[in-house]
């Protein structure tokens, strides 16, 4: 599994990925950091094979919507608030 982390989501979990040797990267760390648009990232993340971790609904929907980013068989997109956690699995 490979793991984007979106801006609103602390470097810390990249590092916690990381140290359980599960490869992640921060959206601030490629790109155009923290201005990317989200139709970039979700771009970056089809071609690189990255799973989509977010607190907002922006990815969710844009997949709904889109299909991007799009998921295949043990990839998907994971939604993060306060309340709930949503994961769609391909």
């Amino acid at each position: 599994m490979k793991v984007l982390c979106d801006v609103h989501i602390a470097k810390k979990v990249v590092r916690f990925f990381q140290s359980r040797d599960i490869e992640a990267i921060h959206v601030n760390d490629i790109l155009d950091s923290w201005y990317s648009k989200d139709q970039d990232i979700a771009k970056y993340a089809d071609q690189e094979d990255y799973v989509v971790l977010s607190k907002d609904a922006d990815f969710k929907n844009s997949h709904l919507v889109k299909g991007t980013p799009k998921f295949e068989k043990g990839k998907c997109i994971i939604e993060v608030d306060t309340d709930s956690i949503w994961i769609n699995e391909g």
